[in-house]
């Protein structure tokens, strides 16, 4: 049995309509709770605004050990620099072991 070129788009479209309609819940990525520790102790520790923010990755230091890396851009005034912030945390709980920040001018 040979269907006519029209149902088949019909049913294209409407497989289309209705895949599209569906909405995705985009997750926060796993970084996003380190990123929030890194930019308020950077804001605690150093003047200015954050103007760029930026995830440069998740190191496995060990099995239970983790470090995520950040580098946060700042402005004060007309002074612009660089911080590194290294969070070093157990991955089982997400207990901090150490947050290191380092200021770097351009």
């Amino acid at each position: 049995m040979k269907l006519s070129l029209f149902p088949r788009l019909t049913l294209v479209a409407m497989l289309f309509a209705l895949l599209g309609n569906a909405r995705t819940h985009a997750q926060p990525p796993e970084y996003a709770q380190w990123g929030k520790v890194a930019m308020d102790r950077t804001k605690a520790k150093y003047p200015g605004a954050i103007i760029d923010y930026w995830h440069v990755g998740r190191t496995q230091v060990s099995a239970d050990i983790a470090e995520e890396k950040f580098k946060l851009w700042l402005r004060n005034g007309t002074l612009e620099y660089g911080v590194w912030v290294t969070i070093r945390f157990y991955t089982a709980n997400d207990r901090i072991i150490t947050i290191d920040l380092s200021k770097k001018d351009r």
